[in-house]
């Protein structure tokens, strides 16, 4: 499947910790979504992302996810 984005949302991914890789299904290493609400906020299980900058801890088991990239993955390609 080929994944296309346009630059603007790449650029505010920028701090991506594992170099896209979310990107290219050989090596695609991402967080597993848990719920989409109003199609802004991702909350996605929380155990391999803590490190991420663009994760921030709700609960003890959840995360909400800010990054642009993982967002349109799940929005548009259903990733």
């Amino acid at each position: 499947m080929e994944i296309d984005f346009n630059a603007e949302i790449l650029e505010r991914s920028n701090a991506c910790i594992k170099h896209f890789s979310c990107l290219q299904d050989e090596t695609r290493d991402i967080c597993e979504i848990e719920r989409l609400v109003l199609d802004r906020t991702l909350f996605v299980r929380s155990a391999n992302n803590l490190l991420c900058p663009y994760c921030t801890s709700f609960g003890h088991s959840y995360a909400i996810c800010n990054c642009y990239v993982r967002k349109e993955l799940y929005i548009r390609y259903g990733i």
